[in-house]
Order: structure tokens, then C-alpha cells, then sequence
């Protein structure tokens, strides 16, 4: 579970950023998830033994995804998409429910 739960966020973060990138902004664009992936907040929650958050904030990834691609082209698949991560987020943790909430309510 939690060789997973790293694994989880390098794999999410990394091909769901919302960008379109050139071979020369790869390098950022990888810095970026393994920054996603190892942080102060994920060693904090990780010594704490916090892993629903952590899990919670590893879906945070294919949410602004979906959210990017429900506002480029707003269609079903990605409306649904979209509910079933606010779902799947709501169910580890409600305190990053919240910021999602936020975050829709923002947008």
C-alpha cells in the first residue's frame, strides 16, 4: 500500500498536466511530478501515517485534468470523469473534498 501510494502520484502527475509541452520543457514538466510526489506536506502526512490524504492528494492530479479538459471542451465523458475523482477524493479524505470544492467554486 504504500509503494502505491508514491507510485500513484508520479504516475498521475506526470502525463495529466494540463500542458502541452515541447521535448525542451519535459525536463520542467517532470520536475514538476516528482515534486508533486515528494514534498514537505507528503513527508509530513507520510510520518504522521496520514495515507488517506496522501492518497486523496494523489487523485488531485486527474482532477485538474479533467477539469482543464471539461472547460476546453466540455462534453459527458468529461463531466463524468470529473465526478468520479471529486468521488473518489471525497471518499479517502473530506479536507481535500473541500479543496476541490473550493477549487470548482473558484473556476
Amino acid at each position: 500500500m504504500l509503494v502505491c501510494l508514491f507510485f500513484t502520484r508520479l504516475l498521475f502527475a506526470s502525463p495529466l498536466l494540463p500542458i502541452r509541452t515541447s521535448n525542451q520543457l519535459r525536463g520542467c514538466v517532470t520536475g514538476a511530478a516528482i515534486f508533486f510526489a515528494i514534498n514537505p506536506f507528503v513527508y509530513e502526512r507520510f510520518l504522521a501515517g496520514h495515507w488517506s490524504h496522501l492518497f486523496a492528494y494523489a487523485f488531485l492530479a486527474p482532477f485538474f485534468y479533467y477539469l482543464a479538459q471539461l472547460f476546453d471542451a466540455p462534453k459527458l465523458r468529461s463531466v463524468l470523469s470529473l465526478a468520479f475523482w471529486i468521488l473518489l477524493i471525497g471518499i479517502f479524505s473530506l479536507h481535500t473534498l473541500v479543496m476541490v470544492a473550493i477549487s470548482l467554486g473558484w473556476s
